[in-house]
C-alpha cells in the first residue's frame, strides 16, 4: 500500500489506484494518513468530518465510512485500519506514506548540511523536495485539524527548500540556482531568506546590480502591502553588497566556509528558523498563504 499526502491526496492498493472519491472519505482518509500509526481519536474524527454540526447517528455514520475505507484497502484493511479503545490507528511501514520518505530524506540531508558535507546534502534535500506533487492535501476540502496539519507540511518543505540552497550556495553553484530562487521568490513573495539567498547568488555570479535591485523591490512590497521594513539581517546582506563585504565571496580552499555570508546572516539553528525566515504578523502570514498555493475553498 502506498498513500500520498504531499499533494494531490492518493492511495494505492497492488499497484491499484483506489482514492476515494467522497468527500467525507478523503477528508477522514487524510486526517488517519496525516497521523499515520498514530492513535486518532474519534471526537478528531468527528470534529474534522462535520465541525460542530455532526448527525445523530454519528457514531454509527463514522463506522460506515471506517468499514467502507478498510474495503478499499482491500482484504487487510482489519489489520491496516485497527479500531482502539475511543479510535483508530492506520498501520504503515515506513516507506508507505510519501511524508515519511520526505521527513527521512529532509533529515539526513540537514545533518549533512551541519557537517559541512554540501554534496551529500544537496543531493539528499533535492531528493526530500522531489517527494512533493504540489501543497499537501492540495485537492482535500480540509477542516481546522486537517488544515494545521496541511501548514505544518508547507512549512517543512518550504525549510528545506532553504536548506537545499543554501546547500547548492555552499558548493559553489550559485549561477545554477538562480532560475528557481527568481521562481521561489514569486512563489513567496514576502519571504525574506529567499530574498537574502538570490541576492547572494546574484552577487557571486558578478550581477550585483540585480542583487540591489532585489532587494529595494522587496523593500517596496513590504511597505506598500504590509507597512513593514525590511528585518535587520536582510539588510545586513544589502549593506554587505553595497560594501563588496568578502564575506560574501564563494568560499575558496583557503577560507572556511562557515565564515560567508550565507552561515553568518541566513543560517540560524534550528533548522534555519530565523527571522529572515518567519512572516512577522498575522497579517502577513494571510498573505504569505494567499500567494503560496491555492486549496479548496472552505480553507480557514
Amino acid at each position: 500500500m502506498e498513500i500520498g499526502i504531499l499533494g494531490s491526496l492518493t492511495i494505492r492498493v497492488n499497484g491499484r489506484v483506489v482514492t476515494p472519491t467522497a468527500c467525507k472519505l478523503r477528508k477522514g482518509l487524510a486526517l488517519l494518513a496525516v497521523r499515520g500509526n498514530e492513535f486518532v481519536p474519534v471526537a478528531d474524527l468527528v470534529e474534522e468530518l462535520w465541525d460542530e454540526r455532526p448527525p445523530r447517528s454519528v457514531r454509527v455514520t463514522l463506522q460506515s465510512y471506517i468499514a467502507r475505507l478498510r474495503s478499499l484497502l482491500g482484504g487487510d484493511g482489519q489489520r491496516v485500519l485497527a479500531t482502539e479503545h475511543g479510535g483508530y490507528r492506520l498501520r504503515l511501514d515506513p516507506d508507505a506514506l510519501d511524508a515519511h520518505r520526505f521527513d527521512t530524506a529532509a533529515a539526513r540531508g540537514h545533518q549533512a548540511l551541519l557537517e559541512g558535507d554540501y554534496e551529500a546534502a544537496s543531493r539528499l534535500l533535492r531528493s526530500a523536495f522531489e517527494v512533493w506533487r504540489g501543497p499537501a492535501l492540495v485537492d482535500v476540502h480540509m477542516g481546522r485539524l486537517l488544515d494545521v496539519q496541511a501548514a505544518r507540511l508547507d512549512e517543512a518543505r518550504l525549510v528545506t527548500l532553504e536548506e537545499l540552497v543554501q546547500a547548492e550556495l555552499c558548493s559553489g553553484r550559485h549561477r545554477e540556482i538562480l532560475a528557481e530562487l527568481t521562481e521561489l521568490t514569486a512563489q513567496y513573495p514576502y519571504h525574506e531568506s529567499l530574498y537574502a539567498q538570490l541576492m547572494i547568488a546574484l552577487y557571486r555570479s558578478a550581477r550585483r546590480q540585480q542583487a540591489l535591485e532585489v532587494f529595494h523591490r522587496l523593500r517596496v512590497r513590504l511597505a506598500d502591502e504590509l507597512g513593514l521594513d525590511p528585518s535587520p539581517q536582510i539588510g545586513q546582506v544589502h549593506r554587505a553588497v553595497l560594501d563588496d563585504d568578502p564575506s560574501l565571496d564563494w568560499p575558496n580552499e583557503s577560507r572556511d566556509p562557515t565564515e560567508s555570508v550565507i552561515h553568518r546572516l541566513v543560517s540560524r539553528e534550528p533548522r534555519l528558523r530565523s527571522g529572515l525566515s518567519r512572516p512577522r504578523s498575522r497579517s502577513s502570514r494571510r498573505v504569505i498563504r494567499r500567494h503560496a498555493g491555492s486549496r479548496p475553498g472552505d480553507r480557514r
